[in-house]
């Protein structure tokens, strides 16, 4: 594991007679050290570098630890290939079970659905020829959703 550039250096400050003064210490051994006075645009710019080599290590511990894999987890994956949960609904249900949901929505929603999934027509669109906010209609669409979801979950459990 390599080290960071921080690694090598310490900062602190110090306060004497209501001065404040800035040193870096570069760590060279265990016995020889040696510490300078700094700047304080020097001092922030070392301790942000500290602070972006510290981040960045965290990230990659991160990373590391999300990618590890091993023999089971690989050969799980081969085996059992996650499918969408859209994918799993249009295997179970066919175009007329779709209908038949969407039928049974309320009258503003269903139309509303047509005219958005089936005709194309842009949500702003629907609003204008409703009379109401482009927004009334996406939250209408939303719930519309919401209950096909709901309705054809129950088909799909009772499958």
């Amino acid at each position: 594991m390599s080290k960071d550039i921080s690694d090598n250096y310490e900062c602190r400050i110090e306060e004497e007679n209501g001065v404040i003064k800035y040193f870096a210490k570069l760590i060279i051994d265990n016995d020889s050290d040696i510490e300078i006075e700094i700047s304080e645009e020097v001092y922030n710019e070392l301790n942000k570098n500290h602070r972006d080599d510290s981040a960045q290590g965290r990230k990659a511990r991160r990373h590391n630890e999300k990618s590890e894999t091993t023999e089971n987890k690989l050969y799980e994956k081969s085996l059992f290939k996650s499918i969408a949960m859209d994918e799993a609904v249009l295997k179970k249900i066919s175009n007329a079970e779709l209908h038949k949901a969407i039928d049974s929505l309320k009258e503003k929603q269903r139309r509303r659905v047509y005219m958005y999934y089936f005709d194309g027509l842009k949500l702003r669109e629907i609003a204008e020829y409703e009379g109401c906010s482009s927004t009334a209609i996406w939250y209408s669409l939303w719930y519309a959703k919401n209950n096909l979801h709901t309705m054809l979950y129950k088909k799909i459990i009772d499958f």
